[in-house]
């Protein structure tokens, strides 16, 4: 602490300060006790103070390096879901494009339809779930759902960092850990993609079937 911040102690708070139940060798005790006297601390005073309060400072300083790793931690754990679900996107254009579009008219149908932002996750996701290709497999459609709704609580809902992890608000109200949460999307993410290339696998044209 420098000089000039030091000089900020006002009289108030270095009353509150002698007032407690303390060490009368503490530093701080000894130091605000010579500034209330209207005294001038010597410089052993003073690196004794200094000391004292960093050592006072430091487990706070440790709290808020973990709690500015733990918020980076949860913007890459962001940016992987959401390029995740662009991905997930992707293979469900895939499915329309198949099953839709005849092979002619397919770049021409994912550049001014498929590509256009009008055209959300949410519209691509009804139209497949309304082909049927997703009826045969259990829990897939639930799985795709909650890939969707951990995208949306990363993307829009407010962060709140701890020394531990980060907790995200969820569409309840509730607090959920984001790396609990990130674990738990990873798990069916990987599972929902592996079936999505066995559906599309089996997808033919409209008109073939």
């Amino acid at each position: 602490m420098k000089d000039k911040e030091i000089k900020r102690v006002t009289k108030e708070h270095v009353k509150k300060l002698l007032s407690r139940p303390t060490d009368k060798n503490d530093p701080m005790y000894i130091y605000a006790k010579i500034l209330l006297e209207g005294g001038k601390p010597n410089l052993e005073q003073k690196e004794a103070f200094n000391k004292q309060v960093d050592k006072i400072f430091e487990p706070l300083k440790k709290t808020i390096k973990k709690i500015h790793e733990n918020n980076d931690e949860g913007k890459k754990f962001r940016g992987e879901i959401i390029t995740d679900i662009i991905d997930l996107d992707e293979y469900l254009e895939e499915i329309i494009l198949k099953r839709y579009i005849k092979e002619e008219y397919k770049k021409e149908f994912e550049d001014n339809l498929l590509n256009d932002e009008s055209f959300s996750s949410a519209l691509k996701k009804k139209i497949v779930f309304r082909s049927g290709f997703l009826e045969n497999y259990k829990g897939l459609k639930k799985d795709i759902e909650y890939l969707y709704l951990v995208r949306n609580i990363v993307a829009h809902r407010k962060y709140s960092p701890t020394t531990e992890t980060i907790m995200v608000l969820n569409k309840k109200g509730g607090m959920e850990d984001i790396k609990s949460l990130k674990k738990a999307f990873d798990e069916t993410y990987t599972k929902t993609i592996e079936i999505l290339k066995e559906v599309i696998k089996k997808v033919n044209y409209l008109s073939d079937t």
